[in-house]
């Protein structure tokens, strides 16, 4: 069977699931509602604002903090939306998971220890480890 058999067959194994499924049911009602397609719209376009300019290392600007907090309360109240939210959330993790699976049997990524909660050189109160030459010198 070659990769790209396999490939399909995983696509199909991600939309037989539940996290899948539950997406697209959300993601339908929420398509289907001009209201809610505008408020989520409004909501990415000031998350994208605020967190853009986080990541550049700059202070975002004060009219999108504000803009995404008041967006952000009106989505606490509108169930749908946070169930799309909710959903979208765990089908991310499924493919994220997934993406994983596949970097790590392929050994393609460059492991650069982020996941660790040790630091390198470190305990785990924070000091510097003893090298062995330098224990035995002692």
């Amino acid at each position: 069977m070659s990769a790209y058999d396999r490939a399909y067959g995983l696509a199909e194994a991600i939309r037989d699931s539940d996290e899948y499924k539950e997406y697209i049911r959300h993601r339908d009602a929420i398509q289907a509602s001009e209201g809610a397609m505008g408020l989520l719209r409004d909501f990415r376009r000031a998350e994208v604002q605020v967190q853009g300019a986080r990541f550049l290392g700059q202070e975002p600007p004060a009219k999108a903090v504000t803009d995404l907090k008041r967006i952000s309360d009106f989505i606490e109240m509108h169930r749908p939306i946070q169930d799309y939210l909710q959903a979208e959330y765990r089908y991310a993790v499924l493919v994220n998971d997934i993406q994983k699976i596949l970097a790590e049997a392929t050994e393609v990524w460059l492991d650069l220890g982020l996941d660790s909660d040790d630091q390198e050189g470190e305990d785990e109160e924070g000091k510097d480890k003893e090298e062995p030459d330098q224990k035995e010198q002692a």
